[in-house]
């Protein structure tokens, strides 16, 4: 599933536009999460910042299956994700 936000940002006397785009899915109970762009005045800042996607994907990751846990008890899996227009749901299952 493709994910894009948009959001607005102040920066002292402008306002900036960020586009995220990523791929969700969910693998082996856990989730996967992989980082197209984040892009700004038409440049990717991930390009310019040298930022390893995979990393940022897996830090995403982690942060997810940790409010999953939080919420689940750590022994959560998660089954699948979908996206909607205005939507994001991960569907999990407590752990036994």
């Amino acid at each position: 599933n493709r994910l894009v936000m948009a959001l607005e940002v102040d920066l002292l006397f402008r306002q900036l536009e960020l586009v995220i785009t990523m791929h969700l899915s969910a693998r082996d109970g856990d989730l996967n999460v992989r980082m197209e762009s984040v892009e700004a005045a038409g440049y990717d800042l991930l390009d310019l910042l040298g930022v390893d996607r995979e990393a940022l994907g897996r830090l995403m990751d982690q942060a997810i299956q940790r409010q999953v846990e939080a919420g689940l008890g750590e022994e959560a899996r998660i089954l699948g994700v979908t996206t909607g227009d205005h939507q994001l749901v991960i569907t999990a299952r407590m752990a036994p």
